[in-house]
């Protein structure tokens, strides 16, 4: 009897042991992590620099497509890939597509703002990199595309590359303008982007004072003062928006109209117009833009003023103008400028038997507006765009 209690309390223990050790075995499998893509990337920095003083470059390559397959391209990923294929003399341009733009314009703005950060006491505390090591990853990259200048001399798209990774940032998409990189794929990808930006929609707002003069039988009206306010959009280089405009100060002589069946003479004078005003960009550069004009509206003014006797009397006409514009910019890329416009205006007031006021108007306006897209303005900052 005491052989099978033995029995029975070596199997209970041997069962309690296994049911532990599979518990055990179950709580390392709950609190197994995967490998994010920071902890690719943290690793592969520490890495490769060890793997590349080495000359291990096999172990370089494996390591960069398994960051490539696990994450997916990146601006440090595309980088090292770069200069490492420059290094191996296996450069071509099917290491990258369109995005290689995107990526130059960040490393672009990076490396500037770090040869800021460190030039100015005061931004001392400003954190540069991600996480230990990043800086060290950093300054191993421009060392290798430092030394790849010196020792290979490269030529064309590999100079380009060497030169922007080893830090030399400024003018760096106008060098891509060089007649050697004409036919290349990078020249054709910011081409690509630069137009795909120069399309991109500005909205704008301005406010002007002008003069309004009439051109015909109308004359007799006189040249009058006006002010206004303009808001809309531009997008592919046309503009679309809306517009209202007054017009005031009596005028000089008598003109005569209908009011309440009868013939009168005034010299009230009070002009409005609201519409809608379009156009096309026919020329831009940083400071300077110039534009064909368009407007269809409603035009008119108080020929009698309203009291508490009598109510106004309205001429109205439809109007529908054309013109120029141009405007000056006063920062290169900067929203802010100032503008000069000129309309000839069709238009057609009838007075049904008073004054005869045939004929069209000239409008000329003198602006303060804003017109831009922060981030188009940057972009073609960056781009070097003239």
């Amino acid at each position: 009897m005491s052989r099978f209690r033995l029995a029975t309390l070596i199997l209970l223990f041997l069962c309690a042991s296994l049911s532990a050790q599979e518990q055990t075995e179950l709580d390392k499998l709950m609190v197994r992590r995967t490998p994010n893509c920071f902890d690719i990337y943290y690793n592969c920095a520490l890495l490769i620099p060890q793997y590349f003083s080495e000359q291990k470059f096999d172990s370089v390559q494996v390591l960069l497509n398994y960051w490539e397959t696990r994450c997916g391209p990146s601006v440090d990923l595309l980088k090292t890939k770069l200069l490492f294929a420059i290094h191996q003399n296996s450069f071509s341009e099917s290491l990258y597509d369109e995005n290689i733009i995107e990526f130059l314009l960040y490393e672009q703005s990076y490396t500037r703002a770090v040869k800021k950060i460190r030039n100015d006491p005061k931004l001392g505390h400003v954190p540069l990199f991600d996480f230990h090591g990043a800086e060290e990853f950093e300054a191993f990259t421009s060392t290798v595309a430092r030394n790849l200048l010196l020792e290979k001399q490269p030529v064309g798209l590999a100079r380009f590359f060497c030169e922007a990774y080893a830090g030399n940032v400024d003018s760096l998409f106008i060098k891509l303008k060089a007649p050697e990189l004409e036919d290349t794929r990078l020249r054709e990808y910011y081409e690509r982007k630069l137009e795909n930006t120069l399309r991109m929609s500005e909205g704008y707002w301005s406010l002007f004072s002008g003069y309004w003069t009439p051109r015909g039988e109308n004359r007799i009206l006189g040249n009058h003062p006006v002010l206004g306010a303009q808001l809309g959009m531009k997008r592919k280089g046309f503009l679309y928006g809306l517009v209202a405009q007054f017009g005031f100060l009596n005028t000089s002589r008598p003109y005569a109209v209908r009011y309440e069946g009868e013939i009168i003479e005034t010299k009230h004078y009070f002009g409005g117009f609201l519409g809608f005003e379009g156009g096309k960009e026919l020329w831009r550069s940083q400071r300077h833009e110039l534009d064909v004009l368009t407007g269809l509206g409603w035009d008119g003014f108080d020929a009698i003023e309203s009291d508490k006797n009598r109510k106004a009397q309205t001429i109205n006409s439809l109007n529908v103008n054309l013109g120029l514009g141009y405007r000056h910019f006063f920062k290169p890329y900067s929203a802010h400028h100032l503008g000069l416009e000129g309309r000839y205006n069709f238009v057609n007031y009838a007075t049904h038997g008073g004054s005869d006021l045939s004929g069209n108007t000239i409008t000329l306006r003198l602006i303060y507006g804003w017109l831009g897209n922060a981030q188009k303005n940057n972009r073609l900052r960056a781009f070097g765009y003239k």
